[in-house]
C-alpha cells in the first residue's frame, strides 16, 4: 500500500529520457548496428557471417539523428564513441565532419568504407581535388593502428600503391594490429599497366603483412586483367597467405584460383563474382582444398567440368553457383560433389539459360541431390507441365518443397526446391563491391496504426 505523501501509481510518468546513459547507448547501439536475416545474418557451416553496416555522416541518419533530438541525447550519444566507429565516406564528404567522427570514436576499432570510385558523383562534386583526397587519406592513415574493416575504393591507382605502402610501411611491419578485413580497387581500366600496383614488390609488401589478424581479403581488381600472371601468384607462400580464411574476387581465371588455394590452406570461404573457366588449365594435380566450407560463384564463364575436373572439396558444406546448365551438367556435378566425399548442407543453382526439363528433372531424382537437406534452383521459361509435376511428386516426399516466382524484375524466372535458403547469402550479395560492409542508414520506423 503506497504511503499517504507518494503520489498513486497512476500519477507516476516515466520517459525514455528518464533512463539510465547507459541503457540510452545500448539502445542507440541496437538500433544501428542490428541486422537479422533479412540484412544479412547467415551462416557458413562453422562460423555465422554478417554484413556489418557503416553510416554515411548525414543530419537525418543515425547516430547525428540522436544528437538533434534533446541534449540529453545528444550528450549521450557523443559520449558513446562505439556509434562513430563505422563510417562511410563518398564523393560528396566533408573533410571536418569525417574529422569529427574519428575524434569522436577514440580509441574504437574502425569499420571504413571509403568509395570514392564514382566518376559521375566525382564530375558533380565540385570541391573534389586530388588535394581534397590526399588530406582525407592522411587523416585516414593516422587511424591506422584502429583499422578492423577497411574497403578503399580509390580513383586512381596511385592512391591504391600508396594506401598499401602506409598500411605496411616496411615488410614485415604494419601498426595495423587489428585488421580482419582488407579490400582495395581501382577504376583504372586497366591496373597491370601501372608498375607499382601488381608489381612483384607490391605483392612482396601484401605478403608481408604479419599479423594473424587478417582472415578476408577482396583481391584489388574489377576485371580478369589485374591477375597477376601466374608464376607471380604461385609465390605466394608467405604466413600471411597462410592465414587467411576468406578470398573474394571481382573476375578471376580458373587457374589463378586453384593456385590461390594451394597457397592460402586455411581458406573456408571463396566468393567469386565471375569464374573464367574457357582455357584448360595446367596443374600438375587436382587442387584438395581441405578447409573450404563455402564456395559462391555467381557467374561460371566456361565449362563447369574444368572447374570440376581440377578441384577436390571434401568439407564442403554449402555452393552457390551460377551456369548455363548444360546437357550432362547433372552428371558433372554429381561426380564433383561424390568425388570430393563432402556432405553438402545447401546447394543453390542460378541457370543464365534453364537447360530441358529433362534435365531438371534428372538432377532432381540423383541421389546425390535429393539427399541435400537445401536446394534451391533459379530457372528461366518452366513449362506448366513440369511445374505441375514437379508439385504433385515432391510435395510427398519434400514436404518443404516449392516452386515460384523468383524475386527479380523477369516474371519468367522461377525458383524450385526444397528447404530453406535463409541459412546463406546468395551469390549476389556475398559477391558484391561493398561485401561484407553495407552502407545501412536506420531510420526510425513510424509506427503502424
Amino acid at each position: 500500500m503506497s504511503s499517504p505523501s507518494s503520489p498513486p501509481y497512476s500519477e507516476v510518468s516515466f520517459t525514455i529520457n528518464d533512463l539510465p546513459p547507459e541503457i540510452l547507448a545500448k539502445i542507440f547501439h541496437a538500433h544501428m548496428f542490428h541486422t537479422d536475416k533479412s540484412d544479412a545474418a547467415v551462416t557458413n557451416g562453422d562460423d555465422d557471417e554478417i554484413w556489418f553496416p557503416v553510416f554515411i555522416p548525414h543530419p537525418p541518419f543515425a547516430p547525428l539523428l540522436f544528437s538533434r533530438v534533446c541534449s540529453y541525447w545528444r550528450n549521450v550519444s557523443i559520449s558513446t564513441p562505439v556509434l562513430w566507429s563505422a563510417i562511410a565516406i563518398r564523393c560528396a564528404f566533408n573533410l571536418q565532419t569525417v574529422s569529427l567522427w574519428l575524434e569522436r570514436s577514440q580509441h574504437c576499432p574502425l569499420t571504413l568504407l571509403v568509395d570514392l570510385d564514382d566518376e559521375p558523383r566525382r564530375k558533380a562534386t565540385s570541391e573534389f581535388s586530388p588535394t581534397v583526397i590526399q588530406r582525407l587519406l592522411e587523416t585516414l592513415y593516422k587511424t591506422i593502428p584502429r583499422w578492423k574493416r577497411v574497403s578503399l575504393h580509390l580513383p586512381k591507382a596511385t592512391y591504391i600503391q600508396n594506401a598499401l605502402f602506409a598500411l605496411i610501411p616496411e615488410e614485415g611491419k604494419s601498426p595495423a594490429i587489428l585488421l580482419e578485413y582488407l579490400h582495395f580497387s581501382s577504376k583504372t581500366p586497366r591496373l597491370e599497366l601501372d608498375p607499382d600496383i601488381l608489381s612483384p614488390q607490391s605483392l612482396a609488401r601484401l605478403s608481408s603483412f604479419p599479423h594473424r589478424t587478417l582472415t578476408h581479403l577482396r583481391w584489388p581488381g574489377n576485371n580478369c586483367v589485374t591477375m597477376p600472371n601466374t608464376s607471380l601468384v604461385a609465390n605466394l607462400a608467405t604466413s600471411f597467405w597462410a592465414n587467411l580464411q576468406q578470398m573474394s574476387f571481382t573476375f578471376v581465371a580458373l587457374e589463378h584460383l586453384l593456385t590461390f588455394l594451394k597457397s592460402c590452406p586455411r581458406l573456408n570461404v571463396i566468393n567469386v563474382r565471375s569464374l573464367l573457366a574457357h582455357y584448360d588449365v595446367h596443374v600438375p594435380s587436382k587442387i584438395v582444398a581441405d578447409n573450404l566450407h563455402v564456395l559462391r560463384i555467381a557467374i561460371l564463364h566456361g565449362e563447369l567440368s574444368k572447374l570440376t575436373k581440377n578441384l577436390a572439396t571434401p568439407r564442403l558444406k554449402g555452393l552457390d553457383i551460377g551456369f548455363p546448365f548444360n546437357h550432362g551438367d547433372s552428371f558433372i556435378l554429381q561426380e564433383f560433389l561424390d568425388g570430393s566425399g563432402c556432405k553438402l548442407e545447401h546447394l543453390c543453382i542460378g541457370c543464365s539459360r534453364s537447360g530441358p526439363d529433362a534435365e531438371i528433372q534428372t538432377m532432381l531424382h540423383l541421389p546425390t541431390f535429393a539427399k541435400i537437406p537445401n536446394l534451391s534452383m533459379q530457372l528461366s521459361s518452366l513449362s506448366p507441365k513440369f511445374m505441375k509435376k514437379f508439385k504433385e511428386e515432391w510435395a510427398v516426399h519434400k514436404p518443404t518443397a516449392y516452386i515460384r516466382h523468383a524475386e527479380s524484375s523477369n516474371n519468367n524466372d522461377y525458383r524450385l526446391g526444397w528447404g530453406t535458403s535463409l541459412n546463406a547469402i546468395p551469390s549476389t550479395l556475398a559477391t558484391h563491391p561493398n561485401y561484407p560492409l553495407i552502407v545501412y542508414n536506420p531510420r526510425p520506423r513510424a509506427r503502424k496504426p
